[in-house]
């Protein structure tokens, strides 16, 4: 009797984890790699969106050449 409860034992056991367990893993690292693409191409569309920004904004502020109509004059109000 001893020996069907442990065959018992070992096929539920090996049931539980070749249907449960191994899929989990696997799923769980499918999910994770989706993430990481998803990130690294994330990271890579905002590098690309600073750049842009940081040569629009530099193309807005490129220095002028300062004249003397560009000096406005004021006093100190206390």
């Amino acid at each position: 009797m001893q020996y069907v409860f442990y065959v018992l034992l070992a096929y539920f056991l090996w049931r539980f984890i070749f249907s449960f367990v191994v899929p989990l893993v696997r799923t769980t690292r499918q999910v994770r790699r989706s993430f990481k693409q998803m990130n690294e191409q994330f990271g890579a569309a905002q590098q690309r969106a600073e750049a842009q920004q940081a040569a629009a904004a530099q193309k807005v502020s490129s220095p002028k050449k300062a004249s003397n109509d560009d000096y406005i004059d004021f006093e100190e109000i206390k």
